[in-house]
C-alpha cells in the first residue's frame, strides 16, 4: 500500500458517514437550491394572482381576511427571501421564514405562503436537526389553526364549519407535520451505511 493512501479509507468512511448524517444527497447539492427557488416563484406568482381579487368566503359568517397592502408585500419577502439562504444556513432560514408565515396568518392575511416553511422544516429534519424542525412545524400549525378558528367561528352552517376545519386545519397538519416526518425518513434512509466491497488489507495491516 502506498504511504499516501494510509488512512485514506477510514477518513473517507468518516466523511461519508458525516454526509449521510447531514441528510445525504437528497438534501445536498443542487436539489435544495432548485426547490427553494421553485417554491419562491410559486408563492410570488400566487400572490400576484390574488392581487385585486375578492377575498374568499366559505359560507355566511366567514371571518374576513385583511386586504393586501404594504404589510402583505413585506411578509411575502420575509417568508420567501430566506429560502435563498436555506442550503447554507438552514436553521436561520427556517426560523425567519416560519416566523414570518406565523405573523402573516395570525394577523389575518389571506391563507398562503405555506411552501417555504414546509421546505425549511423538511430540510432541517433531514439534516438531523429534529428539535427545531418539529418545534417550527408545531408553531406553524398552531398559527394556522388560530387562523382557521377566526375564520370558522362565525359560520352559521355547522356543516360548512366542519368542512373549513378539514380543508384548512387537517390539511395544514399534514403539510407541516408531514414535512418534518418526511425529513426524518430522509435522514433515516441516508444514515444507512453504504454497501460496498470489503476493504483490502495490506500485509502491514496484520490479521
Amino acid at each position: 500500500m502506498d504511504a499516501s493512501e494510509v488512512g485514506v479509507g477510514p477518513r473517507r468512511h468518516r466523511v461519508e458517514r458525516r454526509r449521510a448524517g447531514d441528510g445525504g444527497a437528497l438534501v445536498r447539492g443542487r436539489l435544495v437550491p432548485l426547490a427553494a427557488v421553485a417554491m419562491v416563484l410559486v408563492e410570488v406568482l400566487a400572490f400576484l394572482g390574488d392581487l385585486g381579487s375578492d377575498p374568499v368566503a366559505f359560507g355566511q359568517g366567514w371571518g374576513p381576511t385583511r386586504a393586501g397592502g404594504l404589510a402583505a408585500w413585506f411578509l411575502l419577502a420575509a417568508v420567501c427571501l430566506p429560502m435563498l439562504g436555506l442550503p447554507r444556513w438552514p436553521a436561520t432560514a427556517a426560523w425567519i421564514s416560519t416566523t414570518a408565515y406565523g405573523v402573516a396568518v395570525v394577523t389575518d392575511h389571506a391563507f398562503g405562503l405555506t411552501l417555504p416553511p414546509m421546505l425549511a422544516i423538511l430540510v432541517l429534519a433531514a439534516r438531523r436537526r429534529r428539535a427545531p424542525a418539529w418545534l417550527l412545524a408545531m408553531v406553524a400549525l398552531a398559527a394556522t389553526l388560530l387562523w382557521v378558528h377566526r375564520r370558522a367561528v362565525g359560520i352559521i352552517d355547522p356543516e360548512i364549519g366542519v368542512l373549513v376545519w378539514i380543508s384548512f386545519g387537517v390539511v395544514s397538519a399534514m403539510f407541516f407535520l408531514g414535512s418534518a416526518l418526511v425529513g426524518e425518513l430522509i435522514a433515516a434512509h441516508s444514515s444507512r451505511p453504504a454497501e460496498g466491497p470489503s476493504p483490502v488489507l495490506s500485509p502491514s495491516d496484520g490479521p
